[in-house]
């Protein structure tokens, strides 16, 4: 995918976005000191180009009673299933705690962010449903003790 060329505009705009996708056009151009039109083009641009995928709310998981975060590293067991390693991961992020699932390198295969509603939530997520799938093999779940750092986007070094 050929990477696309953005100014100081569309990356301030995408950090104000970042931070409050609701703002309002008349927001944003009194922000960046630019004509609303100006600012209108630029994120009808940035959609059409796929930069912005979507707008979404942040949760408040605590709020939810979904107090654990987890990380569960998961081994993909190809003699178990004639699933690939991809489709196994599908699977496992139609479970309900999960989060997100990445399909990593190195010792394990699959990474997975969990949410729980306690230890036995959790427990009951690793031992009884992710070890129903065909093809996940081992687990190590860490367990998230303080978040420093959340944000649900990174334009970090794009200039």
């Amino acid at each position: 995918m050929k990477k696309l060329v953005l100014d100081d505009l569309d990356f301030a705009l995408l950090e104000l976005l970042s931070l409050n996708g609701k703002q309002s056009l008349h927001e944003l151009s009194k922000k960046l000191e630019v004509p609303r039109s100006t600012i209108h083009a630029r994120i009808s641009k940035l959609e059409k180009k796929g930069v912005i995928k979507t707008y979404a709310a942040l949760i408040n998981h605590r709020m939810l009673g979904l107090d654990l975060l987890a990380f569960v590293m998961i081994s993909f067991d190809k003699r178990e299933t004639k699933l690939d390693q991809e489709a196994v991961a599908r699977k496992i992020g139609k479970l309900n705690q999960v989060q997100e699932v990445f399909i990593i390198a190195g010792e394990f295969d699959i990474l997975v962010k969990v949410r729980a509603s306690s230890i036995d939530d959790l427990g009951d997520l690793v031992v009884r449903d992710l070890k129903e799938i065909n093809g996940v093999g081992n687990t190590l779940t860490h367990i998230v003790l303080k978040t420093i750092k959340e944000s649900p986007n990174c334009i970090y070094g794009q200039k």
